[in-house]
């Protein structure tokens, strides 16, 4: 059970149906909803004392736009996705920042996207599939660019790594 073995509380939060395939059978909490509602629940859950310790969170707006309408910048409704989904990112970073333990709490946010796409496909198998952000923040971590070309696998044991979990 990876909760006893790491001794942490694990959350994933998702809006893709897809993800329901998945199995909780490692001591993570799942919580399935539409994007909106899941930017609330985790807004609040972040404010208690008992918040998850680590949680991945799916929001599904982008690439629901991308495959509707278009993955590209002048995809109104692409940007729009985007936008949103920024906005429900703030209200999970500011309920972070608002609790009352932060400034002695070691954060690390990772943001990425499961791959990016080309027109309203996954742009299979080109650089369009593979180009994503990769974005990680936190006490700890050194601003500039990222050596490399990172991966979306690449989160995991950055993750990790910031919990001192080996494997």
């Amino acid at each position: 059970d990876l909760k006893e073995r790491c001794g942490l509380k694990l959350l994933h939060i998702f809006a893709w149906y897809g993800d329901l395939r998945l199995s909780p059978d490692y001591g993570v909490q799942f919580i399935f909803d539409r994007d909106k509602a899941n930017a609330k629940t985790l807004a609040k859950m972040m404010g208690d004392a008992d918040a998850p310790d680590a949680i991945m969170w799916y929001i599904d707006l982008p690439d629901h736009a991308g495959h509707g309408h278009c993955y590209y910048p002048y995809s109104k409704q692409y940007m729009e996705a985007v936008r949103e989904s920024d906005r429900y990112v703030g209200e999970v970073l500011t309920a972070i920042a608002a609790r009352p333990t932060f400034a002695q709490e070691d954060w690390l946010v990772v943001i990425t996207a499961d791959h990016g796409g080309w027109e309203r496909s996954h742009g299979q198998m080109s650089t369009q599939c593979y180009t994503i952000p990769f974005i990680v923040a936190g006490r700890r971590v050194s601003q500039g660019r990222i050596p490399g070309v990172p991966h979306n696998y690449d989160a995991a044991p950055t993750a990790l790594a910031h919990f001192d979990v080996e494997d």
